[in-house]
């Protein structure tokens, strides 16, 4: 019984990921068997662990995207609105480490960015305004000292 199971898993798995990795990109936006994709979408690496997982409306990504490593951690979460990135995108190492925060609206740097170093030490923190550098950038060492700072107006 143990292996009827697995087989029909590798089958689903073998499905998923011809089913995700059969999306057409196009100007327009994604299409999945000549229609607009919409709806959740998953694909696995070679070895059937989960790759990524991707939403879509009307063909455009809308909503979180989630990457992963090969052995199943995260590696970035995306946002999307309408087709833009819009929203927090974070980005983690292979050891989980939380490397880098960026924030974008319409499709533009907007807000606080981030980033941080292997050993999780904050090297870097930016702010952005409709694409444009603005307040105060900061730049640390490694032992988190400041070492840099600059005023965008």
């Amino acid at each position: 019984m143990t292996s009827r199971i697995a087989i029909i898993l590798s089958a689903f798995l073998i499905t998923a990921t011809i089913t995700a990795q059969n999306l057409e990109r196009r100007q327009d936006g994604y299409y999945k068997d000549g229609k607009l994709a919409n709806g959740s979408y998953e694909s696995f690496s070679e070895n059937g662990t989960l790759s990524s997982t991707r939403n879509f409306v009307d063909g455009k990504e809308d909503g979180i995207s989630v990457y992963y490593f090969s052995n199943g951690d995260k590696q970035e979460e995306r946002a999307w609105r309408k087709g833009l990135k819009h929203g927090t995108w974070v980005t983690w190492s292979g050891n989980g480490i939380r490397t880098a925060v960026a924030n974008y609206e319409d499709d533009k740097k907007h807000g606080k960015w981030y980033i941080w170093d292997e050993n999780g030490m904050l090297r870097y923190e930016m702010s952005y305004k409709n694409g444009e550098r603005t307040g105060s950038w900061f730049m640390w060492d490694e032992e988190g000292n400041l070492v840099d700072e600059k005023i965008f107006e």
